[in-house]
């Protein structure tokens, strides 16, 4: 190692990052984000905060998707009804052509 890295490390104290000229302090929320998110506690208690939440939202979800599933049921029978009365016609306009041709 060369002078100046050596300085730099013994420059570094407790709370700070040296990445070779610039120095950064690490700051004291910085600090306890990462005790907060690295301690067991707190994904434990986050995680109970996660479930509550997905058991209250959970009915509306579930609700949300059964009217999606009914519209689409609902236009897929539309669909088909149509499909079936535009068919109708198209067969009585063809019977009515062949009786057409053949009076004629």
């Amino acid at each position: 190692m060369d002078e100046r890295s050596e300085l730099n490390q013994s420059k570094t104290k407790a709370g700070e990052v040296s990445f070779g000229e610039p120095r950064f302090t690490a700051y004291p929320y910085v600090r306890q984000f990462s005790q907060s998110v690295l301690s067991a506690e707190a994904w434990f208690h986050t995680a109970e905060e996660l479930i509550a939440a997905m058991d209250l939202v959970e009915p509306n979800v579930e609700r949300f998707w059964e009217d999606v599933r009914s519209i689409a049921v609902a236009l897929i029978r539309r669909a088909r009804c149509h499909r079936s009365i535009r068919t109708a016609m198209q067969h009585q306009r063809m019977r009515r052509a062949m009786w057409h041709q053949s009076t004629v």
